[in-house]
Formats: C-alpha cells, sequence, structure tokens
C-alpha cells in the first residue's frame, strides 16, 4: 500500500473505523489559489507569470503552497470583414 494520507479529523474521532483522507470527497478538501507579489521601491505589484496554488486539505496548520507558472492563452484574431 502507498503512502496513505490520514485524516486529522477522522483520527482525532476514536468511534470512526477508517482514518484514510477521502481527498476531494471530503467536505474538508480546498482549491486555493494566490498571487505571487513583487516587490518594488515604492509598492507591490502582481507577477504576470507565476501564482501559488494548492489543493488538498483544509484542515492544516500550514499551508504547502505550490508555485505555478500561467498558461499561456493563445492571441485571438478578429475576423470580422
Amino acid at each position: 500500500m502507498a503512502n496513505a494520507k490520514v485524516c486529522p479529523f477522522a483520527a482525532a474521532q476514536p468511534q470512526q473505523k477508517n482514518s484514510d483522507c477521502l481527498g476531494e470527497e471530503c467536505a474538508c478538501y480546498v482549491k486555493m489559489q494566490k498571487s505571487l507579489l513583487m516587490q518594488t521601491d515604492s509598492n507591490k505589484l502582481v507577477d504576470p507569470e507565476y501564482f501559488y496554488r494548492y489543493t488538498g486539505c483544509g484542515l492544516v496548520a500550514q499551508v504547502p503552497w505550490e508555485l505555478i507558472k500561467h498558461e499561456e492563452k493563445p492571441k485571438t484574431t478578429n475576423l470580422n470583414p
């Protein structure tokens, strides 16, 4: 068996028979993202290329953010005659 994640909420309940993490099926599962900020001399700017993302248990004490590069969006052209 691979690394089975243990749910901290279910593990705290002794009457719960299974304390395995349910993943996306759990009510505590979250998907979050936040901007990566760049510091300038006078203020902070949002990085247009990267952002932070986390998907997983919402009961964690410290969020292990993952740095992600934005996907390039195809440029659209106006095809009106």
